[in-house]
């Protein structure tokens, strides 16, 4: 079950990496009127066609967050779309409650302090280019201790500390 908490942590931040890039959300846009779908430019209307109908009932900041996640998708390479979307399959197969948890965790991130987001994207990146044994050794690492504390301690890279 520890491994499992590890994989969660590491999915979760992971999703809120696709997250952030795919949507972009967390930002505050304010109580401006709704976007028409006509104001659109012709590649948003392309990538955001999934939403045309329901675009009038988004608030501002959803469309507004929307076409920040389009103009991201243009720009990403087709490996990077297929990972997206990869991801973005297994986020669907996820129980409500566990995409909502995942949610919650994920506003948690945002609310830190920019230098802890930092440690925990570049912890991220680090045990991202570890091979799998190293991956294993570190795993059982964190279930041995109290690494998995609120603090953030944990989150410098071995050689680091």
């Amino acid at each position: 079950m520890q491994t499992n908490n590890l994989d969660s942590r590491l999915v979760l931040l992971a999703l809120a990496v696709l997250l952030t890039a795919a949507a972009g959300s967390f930002s505050t846009v304010g109580a401006a009127a709704r976007l028409d779908w006509r104001q659109l430019r012709p590649e948003e209307k392309l990538v955001l066609s999934p939403y045309a109908r329901q675009w009038p009932d988004f608030s501002r900041e959803k469309q507004e967050s929307l076409r920040r996640g389009a103009h991201k998708w243009r720009r990403m390479t087709e490996k990077e779309k297929d990972l997206a979307r990869e991801r973005f399959k297994q986020w669907q197969l996820r129980a409500p409650e566990e995409r909502q948890r995942i949610k919650e965790s994920f506003k948690k991130f945002h609310r830190q302090p920019s230098a802890l987001r930092r440690r925990l994207l570049a912890a991220r990146n680090w045990y991202r280019e570890q091979n799998g044994e190293t991956r294993r050794q570190l795993r059982e690492r964190w279930q041995r201790s109290a690494l998995g504390s609120e603090t953030g301690r944990h989150l410098k890279p071995p050689g680091e500390e």
